[in-house]
């Protein structure tokens, strides 16, 4: 049949909307009932040193805008450098007319001073203040409770590089979430007592170690506080508080420690407080095997 001009220009139209529907991006439907889903949204590296770049990295599906809080707004792609000047708790928000997803991500920022160096391998040096807990003065009382479980369920460990004792940090509460100066499972070494340490619980004074989260009174010359596991349920409460003094040095003295350690430093197994008796000090000498 003879085409008329009419059926060309219907026929022209048709094939334009085909068009155009095959290269329109995938946007959410307009009119659907399901919220966006974010299925990850993460910070690489999570840890870094003040003045250093991150990239957070999202994979959202059905959403129709996408931000991020605080200090960054409104993004398109799915990842963004940024470089915050503190610890900060990102949020990423993603909407459409059904609704609204969010997810967070935390970056730690850590201060380099005169006391901290870092290796190729990674590790980073650090004067610390370090202290101890035990059963006598863990929260509550009595108990092994830690805050955030990795390799143990309770307070624990023997201090090799594969079975690193429990050690607690300080923490900050940010948009109502507690959050470690270190993400849990951080590794550091102590050459001090020559063991090794994983992060699993928060560092605080007190019965309500929330309100001291051990960011104030550490010595001068020391970048951060690290508060060791010594058990101590072998020794009575009198003994167990001389052995944490006589591990602080009573006064505060800073001792190294190695953040993100390599395995292969001496190591002097088993709890620091047992059998009724206290580990020695080595010093502040990192050795190797």
């Amino acid at each position: 049949m003879k085409k008329t001009d009419a059926m060309k220009s219907v026929a022209l139209l048709s094939l334009t909307f085909l068009a155009f529907l095959i290269a329109a991006p995938a946007f959410a439907a307009k009119g659907t009932t399901t919220k966006p889903v974010i299925s990850a949204f993460k910070a690489t590296p999570n840890v870094i040193l003040s003045g250093q770049r991150t990239t957070l990295s999202w994979s959202v599906s059905g959403a129709t805008s996408l931000s991020i809080t605080p200090n960054v707004g409104v993004v398109f792609k799915t990842s963004k450098n940024v470089t915050p000047a503190t610890t900060t708790l990102y949020t990423l928000t993603a909407v459409n007319n059904a609704g609204t997803s969010t997810a967070t991500a935390l970056v730690s920022v850590q201060f380099a001073t005169s006391s901290a160096t870092s290796t190729p391998t990674g590790e980073i040096f650090i004067q610390a203040y370090t202290t101890s807990y035990s059963v006598w003065d863990n929260t509550p009382a009595g108990s092994t409770a830690i805050a955030y479980p990795v390799l143990h369920s309770a307070a624990g460990g023997v201090g090799t590089y594969t079975d690193p004792i429990t050690i607690a940090v300080g923490h900050s509460i940010i948009n109502g979430k507690d959050i470690l100066d270190y993400p849990p499972g951080t590794r550091f070494y102590i050459p001090n007592v020559r063991r090794y340490f994983i992060v699993e619980d928060s560092c605080g004074d007190g019965t309500n170690p929330q309100n001291g989260p051990c960011h104030i009174g550490y010595p001068a010359g020391t970048m951060t506080w690290l508060d060791m596991w010594i058990d101590g349920s072998s020794g009575s409460a009198t003994s167990v508080s001389s052995c944490a003094s006589f591990l602080t040095d009573t006064n505060g003295v800073a001792h190294l420690a190695v953040e993100n350690p390599i395995s292969n430093y001496v190591v002097v197994s088993g709890p620091i407080f047992a059998n009724g008796s206290c580990s020695a000090q080595f010093g502040n000498t990192a050795v190797t095997i």
